[in-house]
């Protein structure tokens, strides 16, 4: 659609106005936060063989950063399941597809609704993320996703 269109160019208008890859990552970040009114948005590097996550840039509303390091071993149901698709939580407290470590992880960084998209180097090795989320229930739909 139209809007979308011109979100995608503006995006490309700031970025291509940026050298530096972590000025980019804040830019991407900032502009599709604002343009889905977004709680949080962050991208993460990860090292599953090391039990590692590495949150490098986010954009966030007020609430308490998560940039630093982290162990996918407290999100088990959701490394296992952006390994093979695109998480899509609209209230991860009455989701079938996370337990109890998740739940209290997620809240505890205030994220109740997300959806978090992959990239992978090969069959279920995902080594990026783009997390997008809300500290409350939201309805994501298809054009968000």
């Amino acid at each position: 659609d139209s809007e979308r269109q011109a979100f995608l160019l503006r995006l490309s208008d700031h970025l291509r106005a940026q050298a530096d890859p972590a000025e980019i990552e804040r830019t991407a970040l900032d502009a599709l936060a604002e343009e889905l009114g977004l709680d949080r948005a962050h991208i993460t590097k990860l090292y599953p063989d090391e039990d590692r996550a590495v949150v490098g840039a986010e954009a966030s509303r007020g609430f308490p950063s998560v940039i630093g390091v982290h162990r996918p071993s407290d999100f088990p149901e959701t490394f296992r399941t952006m390994v093979n698709a695109t998480l899509v939580s609209h209230d991860m407290r009455t989701d079938p597809v996370f337990g109890e470590t998740d739940r209290r992880s997620l809240e505890a960084v205030q994220m109740v609704s997300l959806v978090v998209v992959s990239l992978r180097k090969g069959p279920g090795r995902v080594v990026w993320s783009l997390a997008c989320a809300m500290a409350r229930p939201r309805r994501w739909s298809v054009g968000e996703v």
